[in-house]
């Protein structure tokens, strides 16, 4: 991907256009048009790539749209962290076609709007990202969460006794359905 873009924006390589979004701005989960923009610094950028992502998982199907994915590390042994701890296999970037394996989420349960929404502790009312769910986490009441079926699909516990740092049901008769901050069983 060529940088030619004034201000040290990222260029889309989809519409070879410039961006508004500066070289290496967007943090992991955030959505991008092309490698460039993902990265804390024009170090770090190749360590993230724009990487489509589905949900439901479907190859039909991407999320949010055909021209955006997000930003994602690129996978290594021991190198992913809470909750970006799966394992997402064989896919090419927005900006690279070589396909590689980068450190994600569960896109058959969540979707990256969903997962930063957990990480804020946002609340919920009016609504929750694609995918989230309003629940209890932690002592909050109504907050934006989202299905889970393992702990390294939630946050991590840092600081000690983070919200949603846990993966299971509501604990008050709900859904039954596990989430990210839920009663351990």
């Amino acid at each position: 991907e060529t940088e030619t873009c004034p201000g040290s924006r990222a260029c889309n390589p989809q519409t070879e256009e410039c961006t508004d979004v500066r070289v290496g701005r967007l943090d992991v989960c955030e959505e991008c048009v092309s490698d460039s923009q993902c990265g804390e610094d024009r170090q770090e950028s190749d360590a993230h790539r724009c990487v489509p992502m589905f949900y439901p998982t479907n190859p039909e199907t991407r999320f949010p749209n055909e021209l955006a994915g997000y930003c994602l590390k690129v996978f290594s042994p021991g190198g992913c962290e809470q909750p970006y701890a799966i394992e997402i296999s064989d896919r090419a970037s927005l900006s690279d076609p070589q396909a590689r394996s980068y450190c994600g989420i569960n896109e058959n349960l969540a979707t990256c709007p969903a997962v930063r929404a957990l990480e804020q502790l946002d609340p919920c009312p009016p609504d929750c990202p694609a995918s989230g769910l309003c629940r209890d986490v932690g002592g909050l009441s109504e907050t934006c969460t989202y299905p889970c079926e393992s702990i390294a699909e939630c946050l991590p516990n840092s600081p000690p006794g983070r919200p949603g740092s846990s993966c299971g049901p509501s604990g008050a008769g709900g859904d039954g359905g596990s989430y990210c901050g839920g009663v351990m069983p």
